[in-house]
C-alpha cells in the first residue's frame, strides 16, 4: 500500500487456522499527514502454521502507524508474527507503535514473535511490544467459584481476548461472519497447560 497525503489506510485481518498460511502486509507512508491502522486476529490449531509479517515504512515527517494483532494458539499449531517500523531519516514528528498479542493454549503449541523497530529519526515517537501468555488462572479460578466450568470459563475468556479485534471490524455482515466462526473454533481448542 503506497499512501498519500492525508490518507487513512485500515485494515484488518481474520485467520482461522488452515495447514499453512500467511498475511503478508507493506504500507509506506509516503505523504504527510497519512496513517494506517492495522489489526489482525490469527487462531492456530492442530498441527497448522500461520505467519504474519507486516512492515510499515514511515518516510515523510508527520506520519502515524498501529499495529495490533491478536493470536490463539493451541494443540500442536505454530504461529510467527514478524514486525517492521522503519523510520526514515526525514521522517520527523512520526508516531508508530506495534503490538502482537498471544494466547498460548496448549504445551504443544509454539509462537515466535519479532517486533522490530529500525529508527533514522530522532524527534519520534515509537513503542512496539509482544506476549505470550496462557489464560489468567486467578480469574479463571474466580469464575470456577461463580458456579462455571473450567472450559466454559476458559472459552469466554478466549472469547473476550478475541473479541477486541473482531469489535474493530465496521462492516456488520463481516463482523458477525468474523464472530460466527470465532464461536466455532473455541469448542474445538484444546486447554491443556
Amino acid at each position: 500500500m503506497d499512501q498519500k497525503d492525508n490518507s487513512f489506510y485500515k485494515l484488518i485481518s481474520f485467520s482461522n487456522s488452515s495447514l499453512l498460511a500467511a498475511n503478508d502486509v507493506k504500507v509506506c507512508l509516503n505523504g504527510k499527514n497519512s496513517e494506517c491502522d492495522l489489526k489482525g486476529l490469527y487462531f492456530t490449531t492442530l498441527n497448522s502454521q500461520f505467519n504474519t509479517h507486516v512492515v510499515v515504512e514511515h518516510n515523510v515527517p508527520y506520519t502515524r502507524s498501529n499495529q495490533y494483532f491478536k493470536g490463539i494458539l493451541s494443540d500442536n499449531s505454530r504461529a510467527v508474527f514478524s514486525g517492521k517500523i522503519y523510520v526514515e531519516r526525514d521522517a520527523q514528528k512520526s508516531y508508530a507503535e506495534q503490538k502482537d498479542l498471544n494466547l498460548v493454549m496448549s504445551k504443544g503449541a509454539e509462537i515466535d514473535t519479532k517486533p522490530g523497530l529500525e529508527i533514522y529519526a530522532d524527534d519520534v515517537e515509537c513503542y512496539h511490544g509482544a506476549t505470550a501468555g496462557h489464560v489468567d488462572e486467578s480469574t479463571l479460578y474466580y469464575m470456577m467459584t461463580r458456579g462455571i466450568d473450567k472450559k466454559s470459563a476458559t472459552q469466554m475468556l478466549v472469547n473476550g481476548f478475541a473479541t477486541e479485534i473482531i469489535n474493530e471490524i465496521t462492516d456488520e455482515k463481516l463482523r458477525s461472519f468474523a464472530q460466527k466462526q470465532s464461536d466455532n473454533i473455541l469448542p474445538s481448542l484444546s486447554f491443556d497447560l
